[in-house]
């Protein structure tokens, strides 16, 4: 078996991606650009074995100053998104199991001290080798539209009120445009004044920069949709990627002004009728907030039936370590109380 931690650069990176079926949140690039922007090392652990393999990328980050706990050590996250572990050749649960253990071993090595991953709603993982060698949480769900259905079909799945509405805005004259990019800044602002209306945390208020680095990054695999007031003026938008038959919503907003009439709803409609008659298979809405059933999921559900689990995968490599970090955060944060949101839970805000 040959496994190790691999650079971005490194070509083996591109040619396992050319053997599986991966989503843009696998590429060797977004990793970098998440690493720009999240910090931390952009790296992917990978491993081979008789016509098998595992790729899973990975942020590497040095353990938190704040703590003030003198040791040595990393810490591995996933980037933002679904970026989980992948695996071509089909390996049964054995060699799946003796991929990952490769993980753990030279993830040792390395003075990992505990790591995190999303796992994929859309890609499936074997989750035994997952248990055994730490802890699976399922968050809630995501919602999907299969786009090989009929648009007879597709619009069954679309909810009576869904209908009702996108039939409004046709009629009142609001429209959808894809990769107009002079709306490209206002779509920004109107993100960011959607996160504050929402009261998102600071690291969802992503800055120009990020969106420009986004852009730069996937390039052709990017769209902006967006819609269009009857006065021309920009009413809500989104920006959608498209990778191996694999529609997904990133990110988007509403303007306040516009928020009684929903235009995002005529956006989603149109992004999955365009995304069936360009060939794709699936359009994933992702989930609610934090994987909650609630309002934003009730929206995206209103779209689709089709659900799947979304799941988080936490490690602890070197549990004395982990341990110490932990006793020393819950000291200076008062925190005695389990939280399975937050992992590893030392690098929770104090």
């Amino acid at each position: 078996m040959r496994a190790e931690f691999i650079q971005p650069d490194d070509p083996r990176w591109k040619e396992f991606l050319s053997k599986v079926t991966h989503d843009f949140y696998h590429l060797s690039e977004y990793t970098s650009f998440a690493a720009r922007h999240e910090g931390g090392q952009a790296v992917a652990f990978l491993a081979e074995e008789e016509g098998a393999g595992l790729l899973v990328p990975l942020l590497i980050r040095p353990l938190p100053e704040n703590l003030d706990a003198k040791i040595d050590g990393c810490d591995a996250l996933s980037p933002y998104g679904y970026p989980a572990p992948i695996l071509y050749g089909s390996p049964d649960e054995f060699t799946t199991g003796r991929l990952m253990q490769q993980f753990v071993d030279l993830g040792k090595e390395r003075g990992l001290v505990s790591v995190f991953v999303r796992m994929h709603p859309l890609l499936p993982f074997p989750q035994e080798p997952l248990r055994q060698l730490g802890l699976l949480v399922q968050h809630g769900q995501t919602v999907h539209c299969d786009l090989t259905l009929s648009a007879e079909e597709m619009l069954k799945q679309t909810c009576q009120n869904h209908r009702r509405n996108i039939r409004k805005l046709r009629k009142n004259g609001f429209t959808t445009v894809r990769n107009d990019w002079s709306f490209w800044h206002q779509f920004m602002e109107v993100y960011r004044a959607t996160m504050r209306r929402v009261g998102a945390k600071e690291f969802y208020l992503f800055s120009d920069n990020y969106f420009e680095d986004l852009k730069g990054v996937l390039e052709d695999k990017l769209d902006l949709w967006t819609v269009l007031s009857p006065d021309g003026e920009f009413a809500a938008g989104g920006v959608f990627t498209v990778t191996n038959g694999i529609v997904e919503y990133h990110l988007g907003g509403t303007a306040e002004k516009y928020l009684s009439t929903a235009p995002s709803k005529l956006m989603f409609s149109d992004v999955r009728n365009w995304g069936k008659e360009a060939g794709n298979r699936v359009f994933h809405l992702g989930g609610g907030l934090g994987g909650k059933t609630d309002s934003l999921f009730q929206f995206k559900a209103g779209f689709s039936q089709d659900y799947a689990d979304f799941f988080t995968f936490r490690m602890v490599l070197d549990q004395p370590k982990y341990d110490r970090l932990e006793k020393k955060w819950r000291l200076l944060s008062g925190e005695l109380k389990q939280d399975l949101d937050s992992f590893p839970i030392y690098r929770k805000a104090l």
